[in-house]
């Protein structure tokens, strides 16, 4: 009896267990389900922001660019309510007791946003935008989208950081006010003549160097330095492009000078940037004087100035590089007719304030006696061009190196013409007393008369 009455009970209780399923099979037969579409209220937000220039200056028209995005993961949420008398369990028959007449509805969320219009609220009247972006439409859950705002800052603005609000109308949300950031700077470049010197040679060139200096916070892109059309100095390079400079930072460019004529000149440099969408334009002037002097000079440190006929002459002179930048291929070339060896000699390369020797012989066996000058020139190189410096000339005496019969032949020659000269002096000064006394007597007589 006890056996069959808890084979009965194992039966009821899966049956029990097996109620919910069929409940739900018999349910779903006859229970109106509807799925209205319900609009909830989506997260959107600002995401991303840049200019295309983090710095202007009064004047420029930066470009600002959002990503807007719907922050929902899911386009939808589903909830399960249901109308009329609520089913519920009987926990004593572990059964679902489904009242009469009961119907279940499910609502569904949607998490699409509606983006009504953007627009821009200004902090200042010196900075303005094109009007508001409407009708942009939905965005899906997790979808962006971009959009650019050109804003333009008046030439009068002062300097300093501003924060123009993004405004986001979004509907059946919460709108959007988000400050973005502009920095506005009167200053943003500076060109600086680092090594321009007041006074420079006509002779070769000489290079100068400018720098130009980054004042922003960014980077600055496409930096390019011109210089103006100048007849009485060749510049080289005319152009130089000095591509970027890091933010608060500079670049050193170099610039060779070759005058052509003496006297002040004015050298201008343009220097070009692109900030935003705006070309700016820096100049800088320098004013140099050019001189006829020897930057890179000859000087002689032995030389006789009397020579034997049949010596030989040993030269030796220094060569000075006064210039401030390095020359290469210094060659020191004798103009002469003499037998001078070497014909040529070569240095090198030379730095600033160098001095390098060069050495000479003069053979005078064939030379005539009397003077003679010899003049020497220096040849050298700056950048591609080849330069010369002026000639400079040194004197010098050959004489006769015979000794004996020519020497004292030489000298009784000379006291020959000495005793010509004194005799020939004497005969003049007794002949005019001579002539004196004789006119003197002759008037005596002719007044005694």
């Amino acid at each position: 009896m006890t056996l069959k009455m808890n084979k009965n009970a194992k039966k009821i209780k899966k049956i029990s267990l097996l109620a919910p399923i069929i409940f739900t099979l018999i349910f779903s037969s006859f229970v109106t389900i509807n799925v209205p579409h319900v609009k909830a209220g989506s997260a959107v937000m600002i995401t991303l922001f840049s200019w295309d220039s983090e710095e202007i200056s009064p004047g420029d028209c930066p470009m600002l660019t959002i990503t807007v995005i719907n922050t929902e993961r899911t386009g939808f949420e589903t909830d399960t309510i249901h109308s009329g008398n609520e089913a519920y369990y009987d926990s004593m028959s572990n059964t679902l007791i489904l009242p009469e007449g009961t119907k279940y509805v499910q609502h569904q969320r949607d998490f699409t946003a509606i983006i009504e219009k953007i627009w821009i609220e200004m902090p200042t009247s010196n900075l303005t935008t094109s009007g508001a972006i409407k009708d942009i439409g939905e965005i899906a859950p997790g979808g962006s989208f971009s959009v650019s705002f050109l804003v333009k800052s008046d030439i009068n603005i002062t300097e300093g950081v501003y924060f123009p609000v993004v405004h986001i109308n979004v509907d059946g949300g919460s709108d959007v006010n988000f400050p973005i950031p502009l920095k506005v700077s009167s200053e943003i470049i500076e060109v600086l003549a680092k090594n321009a010197p007041s006074k420079i040679s006509i002779n070769g060139a000489t290079d100068i160097t400018l720098t130009v200096v980054n004042r922003l916070s960014c980077v600055m892109k496409n930096v390019l330095i011109d210089v103006a059309d100048n007849e009485e100095i060749t510049i080289s390079p005319n152009r130089i492009f000095v591509g970027m400079i890091e933010a608060y930072s500079s670049r050193d460019v170099v610039f060779s000078l070759k005058p052509n004529s003496t006297g002040m000149k004015d050298v201008i440099f343009e220097v070009q940037f692109k900030n935003s969408d705006k070309i700016h334009k820096k100049y800088l002037n320098i004013s140099t004087e050019v001189i006829d002097t020897a930057d890179v000079e000859i000087i002689f440190h032995t030389m006789p100035s009397v020579i034997k006929k049949g010596n030989i002459i040993e030269l030796d002179l220094e060569i000075f590089n006064a210039k401030t930048t390095p020359i290469g291929g210094v060659t020191v070339v004798p103009i002469c007719n003499e037998k001078i060896f070497p014909s040529k000699y070569f240095i090198g390369e030379m730095n600033s304030d160098d001095v390098f020797s060069a050495h000479f012989t003069i053979e005078t066996d064939t030379l005539k006696l009397g003077e003679h000058n010899l003049e020497f020139k220096v040849i050298f190189k700056q950048g591609n061009d080849f330069f010369e410096t002026s000639a400079v000339t040194v004197d010098y005496f050959i004489k006769d190196d015979s000794s004996g019969f020519a020497t004292i032949f030489y000298s009784v020659q000379m006291m020959i013409i000495s005793g010509v000269i004194t005799i020939v002096m004497l005969f003049l000064f007794i002949h005019f007393h001579i002539i004196k006394r004789i006119v003197g007597i002759w008037s005596r007589m002719k007044y005694v008369r």
